[in-house]
């Protein structure tokens, strides 16, 4: 009996043929074929566990042959009568030999039922395997706002071969991806399931970043990091989009546009947004919360946190997982009541949080985006009302005798910290420099720390040097860098 149409043994690469002597699919996943009640006996085939049958295997063996010559002889111990074969298993042969004759290999599929993107998020989107959790957190932000969904929608085109483009305007990049290399993604679990869109969106992230690590790889080789150093510094044993804090990356750290410390999803989509990360305090993010509360449309709010926030309970690995805030409810009163939170695992579920249990359970990568005019002129109001406090935090600490010099130096290397009106409250440059030496605990390091604290402060290297090795041209340096003396 013919099965498969042709089936050929051995190291077949000619493919599978039908009647017509069309050319078939050479592989098949449990996802062309469909039903979870498959994957035991889909496991037992799939000899070299790619998670596809093939006809010529990463081994060189036929495992669609292998699974038609079992069923050859299953049938021949059931004296042909195909309904004595075990109902599983002859469901299971039918359906893989029904994809090999008619699969349409231009189209892509999840547990047998063909999937297409439609440019935006569905509210079924589950994360897959990948500890991107800051990536999917962003992009269920940004499609709570008018102009995420717009910018995710803009960045996915279907090809009339069946392969989807994704571009990433904000870096000037566009991916292709074949139906094939989209179903090999969708068959691993690594990606998001139950929207198509996510799923692109993941796999043109790390497209990217694949090539901005690569980059950053050879300029740390070319500054004379070791190969194992390099590895450590760029978490080269784990996938490009695994691991990365969305809310500190983009408002705190400030990482060049594009490159592989870079995780502002809403700027590779080309989104003009401003960003705004709150100071560790309930009072600061209470302060980005209610902007979120009168206007959840024009902001997309994420948070870290070391909790599994359903359960209330911390992880026990230590970790931090990213969720983004769908909405923000208010009482009678205009008090913020709950935080309605979505944890990427499952965007089709809404988890409300007392203000209280919010405040114990967010850290503080919590960010607030948005690129609408009059949402980036409120959060540039949040930045400005937190840089001053940081400021004036900063210059108490150095005035305070108690403070050490590790308690003023945090501020100094803060970028929120505003320079001019720092020196200004410590009583100008020259008073700044005697509280600043006073707390230097180590003689041997005056120089190199005095250095380091006027570099922070704008200083070039070589004025830097000068001034530290030569108080006395203080008056001259800070009339140079328009510092109060």
């Amino acid at each position: 009996m013919a099965l498969f149409g042709n089936v050929n043994s051995g190291n077949n690469t000619s493919g599978i043929r039908n009647t017509q002597n069309t050319v078939r699919p050479q592989n098949i996943s449990r996802n062309q074929i469909g039903s979870a009640q498959y994957d035991a006996l889909f496991k037992q085939y799939d000899l070299d566990g790619d998670g596809r049958l093939n006809t010529n295997n990463k081994n060189g063996m036929n495992e669609i042959d292998m699974l038609a010559k079992a069923y050859e002889q299953s049938l021949a111990q059931a004296s042909g009568d195909n309904s004595q074969v075990n109902s599983d298993f002859n469901n299971f042969y039918n359906s893989v030999n029904n994809f090999a004759q008619n699969g349409d290999t231009s189209k892509v599929y999840r547990d047998g039922q063909e999937i297409s993107a439609n440019g935006k998020l569905d509210d079924q989107v589950k994360q897959g395997q990948t500890g991107d959790c800051w990536l999917l957190s962003q992009l269920n932000s940004l499609n709570d706002t008018d102009y995420g969904k717009e910018a995710i929608k803009d960045a996915i085109h279907k090809n009339d071969n069946g392969s989807y483009t994704v571009d990433l305007k904000g870096v000037n990049e566009s991916y292709t991806f074949t139906p094939d290399e989209i179903q090999s993604a969708i068959d691993s679990g690594n990606y998001a399931s139950g929207d198509l869109d996510a799923a692109l969106l993941e796999m043109a992230c790390e497209k990217h970043y694949d090539a901005a690590r690569t980059k950053e790889a050879e300029k740390l080789a070319s500054e004379g990091y070791s190969q194992d150093e390099i590895k450590n510094l760029l978490d080269s044993g784990k996938k490009s989009i695994e691991g990365g804090n969305g809310g500190s990356d983009i408002a705190d750290m400030n990482p060049a546009p594009g490159s592989f410390y870079d995780k502002n999803i809403s700027g590779l989509l080309g989104i003009d947004a401003e960003h705004y990360s709150p100071l560790d305090n309930n009072e600061s993010r209470e302060a980005a919360l209610k902007l979120k509360s009168d206007n959840g449309d024009k902001y997309a709010t994420t948070f870290g946190s070391s909790y599994d926030v359903e359960s209330k309970q911390r992880f026990e690995d230590g970790g931090l997982h990213e969720y983004s805030i769908k909405s923000v409810d208010k009482d009678a009163n205009g008090n913020i009541s709950t935080v309605n939170v979505i944890d990427p695992h499952d965007n089709s579920r809404t988890i409300p949080l007392t203000l209280d249990e919010y405040n114990k359970m967010a850290d503080n990568t919590m960010t607030i985006s948005s690129a609408d005019p009059t949402g980036k002129a409120k959060i540039n109001d949040l930045k400005n009302q937190d840089n001053e406090t940081l400021t004036s935090r900063g210059a108490n600490n150095m005035l305070d005798g108690n403070k050490s010099w590790d308690d003023c130096f945090d501020y100094l290397i803060d970028n929120r910290v505003d320079k001019q009106s720092y020196i200004n409250q410590c009583g100008g440059l020259k008073n700044f420099s005697e509280l600043y030496n006073d707390k230097i605990y180590d003689n041997n390091e005056r120089t190199n720390l005095n250095r380091a604290a006027y570099e922070c402060l704008g200083f070039s290297e070589t004025d830097a040097l000068d001034l530290a090795q030569n108080p006395k041209k203080m008056a001259y340096y800070s009339q140079k860098y328009g510092y109060q003396y």
